[in-house]
């Protein structure tokens, strides 16, 4: 093998598949490495009903519990009803808040990579 090959072969990972959260390396890589408190519509923070977005590297899954939530991508994307049956993924670093449109059970769930084997994406 020639030694360009031999470099090649130890490159960094891509990417997407480099681990941003410290401590995140032991835990698999389909297993968030926070989870929130479940949020009902009283207690669901002002600060997630405002633009706010995810840190580099960091993905989120909305999962709905009970009810419904409008969760809206800043990016000109139509807003999409979130449910039980329908979670939805924030994107790293990209602009978006929910708003309430009744009673609400979620939890959000946060990935130092894209979630794994959690779908369906509904975003």
């Amino acid at each position: 093998m020639h030694e360009r090959e031999q470099q090649e072969d130890r490159a960094a990972p891509p990417l997407e598949a480099a681990r941003h959260i410290p401590g995140a390396e032991s835990r698999p890589p389909s297993l968030p490495y926070r989870s929130s408190p479940i949020f009902t519509a009283e207690t669901l923070p002002q600060a997630l009903q405002q633009e706010h977005r995810t840190r580099r590297g960091v993905w989120g899954v909305i999962t709905i519990l009970e009810g419904a939530l409008r969760y809206r991508r800043l990016d000109g994307s139509s807003p999409v009803i979130l449910t039980p049956d329908l979670p939805g993924l924030v994107r790293p670093d990209e602009p978006h808040l929910v708003e309430l449109i009744g009673p609400v059970s979620v939890r959000i769930d946060f990935f130092d990579h894209a979630p794994v084997g959690v779908g369906p994406w509904t975003c």
